[in-house]
């Protein structure tokens, strides 16, 4: 069986979605699956230099060249998805046709290129979809309701969904938004809830003492509250920021924020007009610091707007269960989170927009050790029962297997 997976971003990108396609695309190669990537060029590899194809854990991949705009501008944005759609159309119409192609959403419109594979030779293909536009730009105030861009989009939507073998999708919620765009509603049972995953051999708990971004950084007598991943703007960070301030004279608790983003530069310039000592900020840690500093919080924030309720699921969550930290959820009610937090018994929950809720969660687990420790073990062990690298990825080999039938 062949399998060329078309995303974005892939390896050597250190994004969520890059991290999980490539971990998929090396157990695929590992079963003896012949696995190709196509996808682009990585926007910040300093001086590494990445070649056009190369062989990587047994996935050949093959990077496009397209224009690299400012991603964290919404027009650089979309001139980087315009420019990667065309350079991928050319590049899977040229690869082979019998190969089951699995289609990221980034950029959103991107499953439109299975649509048109299968029309023009007929070739299978399924849809991952991380998040569901246009629905994410209209809750944002990028695009209007029922304009005709957004007419033409949902349109383009329902063609690349209907016409997928398989839809798979990260939770419960959003598959009831994705039914909505179906043409039939007997079509519920091609889409297939697959939750992200991580390596819980390389993502544990360490204690801070063990833990060498601790060290480096003096982060070992303090209840650390961290946030580490894409600081984009459907993440609810502006209220963390807001309640660092409410907490500045709690010396004992700091706020270490790791990653960047849409959002990155607003937090800094709030943190300096604020003038809080209470607050760092890391850039992202290469792949041999990334387990320690993963892993060097004590509570973890797992954020989403309510705007983005039901279009999205943070991969953040599945890190912070295997590292052992308590989940400090803040997201709307009648999410996947929020119902994990709540049945796992791993962690708080509180509405975005609402420091004075997240100071005194926050103070709640700095004050109750007992309390935090209880959270931190119950997050591991939810993890290990339903979220391992093993599992999850053993049930996408089932299903790459069973569209071959």
């Amino acid at each position: 069986m062949n399998i060329t997976i078309l995303h974005q971003y892939f390896y050597p990108d250190v994004a969520g979605a890059a991290l999980r396609l490539t971990e998929l695309a090396a157990s695929l190669a590992q079963e003896g699956l012949e696995t190709t990537a196509v996808t682009s060029f990585p926007m910040n590899t300093g001086n590494q230099k990445v070649p056009n194809t190369e062989i990587y854990k047994g996935i050949r991949i093959h990077r496009l060249r397209r224009r690299a705009f400012n991603k964290n501008r919404s027009v650089g944005r979309a001139l980087n998805a315009v420019s990667f759609f065309i350079a991928a159309f050319f590049k899977i119409l040229a690869t082979e046709r019998n190969s089951i192609l699995l289609v990221g959403s980034d950029p959103p419109f991107l499953p439109l290129i299975g649509w048109l594979m299968k029309k023009l030779r007929g070739q299978t293909y399924m849809v991952l979809v991380f998040d569901i536009y246009p629905d994410l730009a209209i809750q944002f105030g990028y695009l209007k309701s029922n304009t005709l861009v957004v007419r033409a989009w949902e349109y383009l939507n329902t063609l690349s969904l209907s016409e997928a073998k398989t839809i798979i999708t990260l939770g419960k919620y959003m598959k009831e938004t994705l039914l909505k765009k179906l043409k039939h509603p007997e079509e519920l049972s091609k889409i297939q809830v697959m939750p992200t995953w991580e390596d819980g051999h390389l993502i544990r708990p360490i204690q801070k003492k063990e833990n060498r971004f601790c060290q480096e950084h003096q982060l070992l007598n303090q209840t650390i509250v961290l946030y580490s991943g894409n600081m984009g703007k459907v993440h609810e960070l502006t209220s963390l920021i807001e309640t660092a301030e409410l907490l500045k004279r709690e010396a004992e608790i700091l706020f270490v924020l790791i990653g960047d983003g849409a959002q990155q530069s607003e937090l800094v310039k709030l943190v300096l007009k604020k003038q809080l000592k209470n607050v760092r900020f890391f850039p992202y840690q290469t792949a041999e610091m990334a387990p320690h500093s993963l892993t060097s919080g004590d509570i973890a924030v797992v954020s989403m707007k309510k705007e983005a309720k039901n279009l999205c699921v943070p991969s953040k969550l599945y890190t912070a269960l295997a590292s052992g930290q308590a989940i400090l959820g803040i997201v709307p009610k009648d999410t996947e989170i929020a119902e994990l937090i709540d049945r796992e018994d791993c962690g708080i929950r509180v509405d975005p927009d609402s420091p004075a809720q997240i100071a005194k969660a926050i103070l709640a687990l700095h004050q109750d050790q007992s309390l935090l420790a209880k959270y931190q073990k119950n997050a591991r062990r939810v993890f290990e029962s339903n979220f391992t690298k093993e599992q999850i990825l053993r049930d996408y080999i089932n299903l790459f297997q069973a569209a071959t039938i």
